[in-house]
């Protein structure tokens, strides 16, 4: 057992695996995380194990490297079930290394036993035994970030079995295609709609040269510059009439699509006009796009060329955008905190989104400059994700200000994990943006004249901050936030706010948006 875990654990260092998150059990999971230590890879023990694989994957992803998580068998891998489903959700790769009962051992081997294949099969790309094949590691990171990427589970055990990788996912696209040139030669509207594929696959600075409209899904959020003119904002797939998808898309003449497939939007349909799609692997569900042709992205920058430089909609993105400005920071709302951020002449924050209404204005407000500095639950709208995202991404890169931005339903579910934070001094700004309550689904309750009083919420969090020895404020107005953000960006350490508004004006603030 002891040279299996040595070899496991050399073959995870000659792939780049650059941290390790978990708690441990006495066996083979203790042993792994002492192989690690002696090769410069460091553990972060954690309060949750569902809390590990989550900040796994996001220090994998920051880090440029691929997550690493480690529990015990059984009740240790069901405690980090939602962290392997939120990596699953957003396409993260990740590894999740649970100890394990050999495989066939007898059924009076029962303690803490469970089918942990079967229990994590609709949330990860396969289950691999660990074994004394020096090459299997290297395919399992490899099974782990190839399209689609996503969470793999390994079984820790001391009797060897061999494992089997798929050689495909999925058919792959080869086809150039025709009809795509012409709809791209001869489009005079033209625009982009990117999905997380483009952060994989394409350039970062060809994306940016494009002059067209380009949208962006709000797990790609930020792979296309916001700040630059012809950024048109989030696509969902349910925009109202403030929102610029609802306005310009109307008026298109050619939607482009890269990786947009129903994961990434809240509802797909056909578009009003024609459209083309670049992707990798055929994706199930993508069909209901109809879109007129489906190329590979290997092509993308040839066929790209014949669209790319057709400006349009610049006056009306500019309009669209007033607009939705005016209706949103007329009141004290957290749009206004996201505008605040905008117009800080520091060059790097990485915000950190929980989900809620918030998460709604932050998408369309929050401006970001490049993916990797904004970091949400993008494609499972996750509740309570925040905090361990913005440990995992803090940790990977310590030299930039983290700002996390969460909900009444979100703070409480990771909340022992800013003690991580506390104790590794890292420069994460927490702000609780409270209307009182859970907005979206009181918003339901009201409508629905339901009972309010589940969803109604009074804890007193800077003392609760406090009790982890982390600096507290309550504020109400814009100017005592600007204030205390502007003392923090001179000394980043872990400190809280907590920002209240109006319920009535928070409860009403994404009408006409989505």
């Amino acid at each position: 057992m002891k040279e299996l875990v040595k070899n496991f654990s050399s073959q995870l260092s000659k792939n780049n695996i650059r941290g390790c998150f978990g708690i441990p059990g006495s066996g083979m999971s203790l042993s792994m995380i002492d192989e690690l230590e002696k090769k410069g890879i460091p553990f972060y023990l954690t309060n949750f194990e569902g809390s590990a694989s989550l900040m796994a994957a996001i220090h994998g992803k920051i880090s440029n490297s691929i997550g690493l998580s480690i529990s015990i068998k059984g009740p240790g891998l069901t405690n980090s079930i939602p962290g392997i489903a939120a990596s699953w959700f957003e396409s993260l790769p990740l590894i999740h290394a649970a100890e394990s009962h050999n495989f066939g051992s007898g059924r009076h081997f029962s303690h803490k036993r469970l089918n942990q294949k079967n229990l994590s099969s609709e949330i990860t790309k396969g289950s691999f035994y660990l074994n004394d094949n020096l090459e299997d590691v290297s395919k399992i990171i490899d099974h782990s970030k190839s399209e689609t990427p996503g969470p793999i589970l390994i079984q820790m055990q001391s009797k060897l079995k061999g494992n089997s990788f798929p050689k495909r996912l999925d058919k792959l696209i080869h086809k150039r295609d025709r009809i795509a040139i012409k709809l791209l030669s001869e489009s005079r509207k033209p625009i982009l709609i990117l999905g997380s594929l483009a952060s994989r696959k394409l350039n970062n600075d060809y994306i940016n040269s494009i002059k067209i409209p380009v949208f962006s899904t709000a797990s790609s959020k930020g792979v296309f510059n916001e700040f630059k003119e012809n950024s048109a904002g989030i696509y969902t797939g349910v925009g109202l009439d403030l929102s610029p998808e609802y306005n310009i898309i109307k008026n298109s003449d050619l939607v482009i699509g890269v990786g947009l497939c129903p994961k990434e939007v809240l509802s797909v349909k056909k578009f009003p006009c024609d459209s083309i799609n670049f992707q990798s692997v055929f994706i199930k569900g993508t069909d209901k796009f109809k879109f007129n042709s489906i190329v590979h992205i290997k092509n993308f920058e040839e066929y790209m060329d014949l669209a790319k430089h057709k400006v349009w909609a610049k006056k009306e993105l500019k309009s669209i955008f007033s607009k939705l400005n005016d209706h949103l920071l007329r009141s004290f709302l957290p749009a206004n905190i996201f505008e605040m951020f905008n117009n800080l002449t520091t060059n790097r924050i990485r915000a950190v989104f929980d989900t809620g209404f918030f998460c709604t204005i932050g998408e369309h407000i929050w401006k970001s400059k490049s993916d990797d500095l904004c970091l949400m639950s993008g494609n499972g709208r996750y509740m309570g994700t925040s905090i361990p995202m913005a440990i995992g991404a803090s940790l990977a890169e310590t030299n930039i200000p983290h700002v996390v931005f969460m909900g009444d339903g979100g703070i409480g579910m990771y909340l022992s994990e800013i003690s991580i934070a506390v104790n590794n001094n890292l420069p994460i700004l927490f702000i609780l943006l409270s209307d009182g309550g859970f907005a979206s689904i009181r918003k339901s309750a009201i409508s629905n004249k339901l009972t309010q009083n589940p969803l109604l919420v009074d804890n007193d969090w800077p003392k609760i901050f406090e009790s982890f020895n982390i600096s507290s404020y309550k504020c109400n107005d814009l100017v005592s936030v600007e204030n205390i953000v502007s003392q923090w960006l001179k000394n980043t350490q872990p400190l809280f706010i907590e920002i209240n508004f109006d319920s009535k004006k928070y409860l009403s603030m994404v009408d006409n948006l989505r």
